[in-house]
């Protein structure tokens, strides 16, 4: 299927395309040819008549177009294209993905606007956040099936912006046989996870370096981790030697996950361990805090824009709560994987809660998601995930 003509830019609008930002804002455009179709893959030129490159057109979105190539290309092809490119990426870094997990498609990161795609051994779990991609869904499945021996593949599209796309949220089994739980290796480690009724796509897969820290961190340590969920930290932390370690969640089912990701290495009933079912606003609030290393990994405050106001007070607040109260000489580890908090912005409000806290604070490093899921430098919403490692006095 060919691109059809077409979007054409307003004057001076098109520096961000040139630019190669993916993109195009209902602001941006001067017109568009009445009989484009919503999910249509369309040319996008300029005010002048300069071909720009091709993009999924949604009128009901705000985001009426996302390229999808800046050449000359038919959508298939470039479709095929930019996964090809990206599964080669991800195997440059791991070499054979036999038995492992990883991000196999980070949307605009990989030219593929409203598309993520999940490794988990035999099995990919996707995410689909525009019409376009919708409209090709079974193209890039069959994509993904000639490239990967897959068992099972399953779609978990509920992000917020389908809505926004005109789309309902999905959570169904696309092809091949569900499976309750999925074994994967990640380094020496072993974690099982939970694809159905799990966070994210069932793994937080770009924390995998900042586990690396904390295991580096761990040894001889009382360490506590906060919305432990599946326990990935805290299994990373007793692996590496830490003298103990909490894992605090609301959920009771992820507790049981810990219990089983810590059977699988090796650690079932070990002493050192416990879990506490319990908000942990509240915990932090009334529980000492005698440990030598935090987490504060909690889920993303801000899913909105509108909510990012209320998403700050509520980081500030746990990050206040546990520098006020941890031992000096300790460690903090602290994350956001809101895309509507700026780095920045994440930053100034570490400062704000070390203030609050009256504690001398210092910065050792910062960390973003893992190399799987790489960022564009000309798109920078592709950044979402920020942590700071703190030393505490």
């Amino acid at each position: 299927m060919k691109s059809s003509q077409g979007m054409v830019l307003a004057s001076g609008r098109e520096r961000a395309v040139l630019s190669r930002h993916q993109w195009i804002f209902s602001g941006a455009v001067q017109s568009i040819d009445h009989s484009a179709q919503n999910g249509d893959c369309i040319d996008i030129v300029s005010s002048i008549g300069e071909f720009l490159g091709i993009a999924f057109l949604n009128r009901t979105s705000s985001i009426v177009g996302r390229m999808l190539s800046f050449d000359k290309i038919s959508v298939e092809e470039a479709l095929h294209e930019n996964l090809l490119k990206a599964f080669a990426f991800r195997k440059k870094l791991f070499g054979d993905l036999s038995g492992k997990m990883c991000r196999l498609v980070n949307a605009e990161a990989d030219m593929l606007s409203g598309l993520v795609v999940d490794l988990y051994d035999t099995t990919a779990v996707i995410q689909i956040s525009s019409l376009g991609m919708e409209k090709y869904k079974g193209l890039i499945l069959d994509i993904l099936k000639a490239e990967f021996p897959l068992t099972w593949i399953f779609e978990k599209s509920t992000s917020p912006s389908r809505k926004k796309e005109g789309m309902k949220l999905v959570e169904e089994t696309l092809w091949g046989v569900e499976k309750s739980r999925i074994i994967v290796n990640e380094d020496d480690l072993q974690f099982s996870i939970a694809i159905k009724g799990g966070q994210k796509t069932g793994f937080f897969i770009d924390q995998r370096e900042t586990r690396d820290t904390v295991r580096r961190l761990a040894p001889g340590r009382r360490v506590l981790n906060c919305f432990s969920y599946s326990g990935a930290f805290s299994v990373a932390a007793l692996s590496s030697g830490a003298a103990s370690c909490c894992s605090i969640d609301s959920s009771e089912q992820a507790l049981l996950l810990i219990a089983e990701n810590l059977a699988l290495n090796g650690m079932s009933g070990d002493p050192r361990h416990t879990s506490v079912c319990a908000d942990v606003f509240l915990w932090l609030e009334r529980e000492p805090l005698d440990f030598d290393l935090i987490v504060l990994d909690p889920p993303a405050f801000a899913k909105r824009k509108q909510d990012l106001d209320v998403a700050m007070k509520g980081y500030r607040e746990i990050n206040r709560r546990a520098l006020q109260k941890m031992p000096s000489g300790s460690f903090l580890l602290t994350c956001s994987c809101s895309y509507h908090v700026q780095p920045t912005e994440f930053m100034a409000m570490l400062k704000q809660a070390a203030l609050h806290s009256g504690r001398r604070v210092r910065v050792l490093s910062n960390h973003r998601h893992a190399w799987d899921h790489p960022s564009s430098i000309y798109h920078p919403e592709t950044d979402y995930l920020k942590s700071a490692l703190l030393y505490v006095e």
